[in-house]
């Protein structure tokens, strides 16, 4: 191995393992996480999507977190080891496809490293953005190749993990058509079809494609109503992950103006906010999205800054991206050890050890809020479909809602008729209701708000315990 290579893997691994350094300290550093891991392990007990789980992704995230219910209980750990290794091949394929779209190995490997420098937007999490980044940049690889069949395939799995992958298959048209190339667009379209007519296939087999539908489809297209936009906390999200990872959005920029080869690729990158201002929220991590245009588009100007004879500005480059890496590293170790991640919530963790306590571990249970992380530290079974309340509040984020908003025009009469279906056919043990602890902003979620559920608990449960305030019904004999 030539001394040029042994530095780049010295780099890369590098980066990679003190990037991901806070995950593998404290576990679970995202709320989705816990949810993942939760369906993950009711499908590895044979719960089916969207019959079974309830949830708005598409079905490729929650088979990847199958892994974290495999080995006793739930745990995160497997799913730390499987990032990690996702996230170095989504590395090594984009500087495969930097290299064959410049023919230059330096901008291959500066690539490789971008990817990395771009994810420090966000925790180290494993989330459906950071899924898809891999099958997006195998896409990436081979439309630089010509082979517009797989490409459109990839694009497509890539879509199965999160539907705003799809924007890769705009960028691909919008290049073709510049190109004066349409044809070839039937060929990609087809690849893209493949695995979401599969994925039909698959649910009406089951005998539920109505439900694969309605959740991967219609729900998403209904989720505008729960858009609750505040410009000021968009802009500081904008501003905050920008600056984090300002040197591949500098190189990338350069590279746009520069008459780039590849007008698909330059799509790639700015369609992509249309992806991420979709759902008019502006988490984090939604800007592990730019992750892989950013990358390749950023990796011929990072090939000549590394070249250029003006040794001064190579130095500030890279004292730039070891700033934001420190940073970045600071920050998250910081989040841990001073216990704001979600798992670490006193009040989570006070009524989570309660129900380890005091209830049988074949105990079903289901939370009237948004807090998974009980499912995870109590290693308790979910009653419901329903992991979260989110559905029946009408899928707003109550973080994001003014003090005294009121759901009730928005609140899915149906999702509450269909939780109280489930907790009758489970005859679940046990409902923890977290809006009087206002876990996750619940305050303003009350089941006063939700006669149809709390006349229900009333009938059938009795208050036995209030951990953290949040009150624990159990079902009465």
């Amino acid at each position: 191995m030539r001394a040029t290579d042994r530095q780049f893997w010295a780099v890369l691994l590098g980066l990679l393992l003190v990037t991901r350094i806070a995950g593998f300290v404290f576990g679970v550093v995202n709320l989705d996480e816990d949810e993942f891991c939760v369906i993950g392990s009711m499908i590895g007990r044979g719960a089916l999507s969207y019959v079974d789980v309830a949830e708005f992704k598409p079905p490729l995230t929650h088979f990847f977190f199958v892994p974290a219910g495999m080995f006793g209980g739930i745990s995160i750990w497997p799913m730390r080891v499987l990032g990690a290794l996702w996230l170095l091949c989504t590395c090594l394929v984009l500087r495969a496809a930097a290299r064959e779209w410049t023919g230059d190995e330096l901008a291959g490997k500066a690539a490789a490293i971008l990817a990395l420098l771009a994810s420090v937007c966000e925790v180290p999490s494993i989330s459906a953005e950071m899924l898809m980044n891999l099958p997006l940049a195998l896409a990436l690889l081979f439309w630089i190749r010509g082979h517009w069949l797989r490409a459109g395939l990839l694009v497509g799995l890539a879509s199965l993990f999160k539907q705003q992958g799809a924007i890769l298959l705009c960028a691909f048209a919008g290049g073709l058509l510049y190109q004066r190339k349409p044809a070839r667009l039937a060929s990609i379209a087809l690849g893209f079809c493949i695995p979401w007519l599969a994925s039909c296939g698959y649910w009406a087999w089951r005998g539920h494609l109505i439900e694969f539908f309605d959740w991967t489809v219609v729900r998403n297209l209904h989720y505008a109503n729960a858009i609750s936009f505040d410009w000021r906390a968009a802009a500081s999200s904008v501003v905050l992950c920008l600056s984090a990872t300002a040197v591949p959005w500098v190189l990338a920029v350069r590279q746009t103006c520069s008459q780039p080869r590849d007008p698909a690729i330059v799509l790639s990158l700015w369609l992509t906010w249309v992806a991420v201002a979709a759902g008019g929220r502006f988490y984090e991590h939604y800007f592990l999205q730019f992750v892989t245009p950013l990358a390749v588009m950023g990796a011929p100007a990072a090939a000549r800054l590394l070249r250029s004879a003006d040794q001064g500005r190579r130095r500030r480059a890279i004292a730039a991206a070891t700033l934001c890496v420190c940073i970045y590293i600071t920050y998250t170790l910081y989040r841990g050890a001073a216990g704001l991640y979600p798992n670490q919530d006193p009040k989570i963790r006070e009524v989570s050890g309660w129900l380890r306590e005091h209830t049988a571990p074949d105990a079903s249970v289901f939370v009237w809020g948004h807090a998974p992380q009980l499912y995870f530290l109590s290693q308790r079974r979910p009653a419901s479909r329903y992991l979260t309340a989110a559905t029946q509040i009408g899928g707003f984020d109550p973080g994001m809602l003014p003090t005294g908003f009121d759901v009730g025009p928005y609140r899915s009469v149906r999702d509450i008729r269909l939780l109280v279906e489930d907790l009758e056919a489970a005859r679940a043990r046990y409902v923890v209701d977290t809006a009087p602890a206002d876990i996750h902003h619940w305050r303003q979620m009350p089941l006063a708000k939700f006669p149809e559920l709390e006349q229900y608990l009333r009938e059938h449960y009795r208050v036995v315990a209030s951990p953290a305030n949040a009150e624990i019904f159990e079902r009465m004999p």
